[in-house]
């Protein structure tokens, strides 16, 4: 499978453009990052006068993924950017 992955041209063109597109917008992923965990925090206040444990579980996973989206997101814009 690894090899398959390796010489995959579909694959390799979409990591190319991305990471262009992403060297054009280097503040993009922080962005959404702390978007993400904004709206994760609005959420856990709004589970507290509803009790839902589905609204708390989106509100965490919004969090943590909003918060390491945007601490890859300030990795990657040095090395994009060069």
């Amino acid at each position: 499978m690894r090899k398959w992955l390796d010489q995959d041209e579909g694959l390799s063109e979409l990591i190319r453009n991305l990471s262009n597109g992403l060297a054009k917008q280097q503040g993009l992923i922080p962005v959404i990052g702390i978007a993400a965990a904004v709206l994760g925090l609005l959420f856990l206040l709004a589970n507290v006068f509803v009790g839902n444990s589905l609204l708390a579980f989106l509100g965490i996973l919004l969090q943590g993924g909003g918060i390491i989206a945007a601490l890859i997101g300030l990795l990657l814009i040095e090395p994009l950017g060069q």
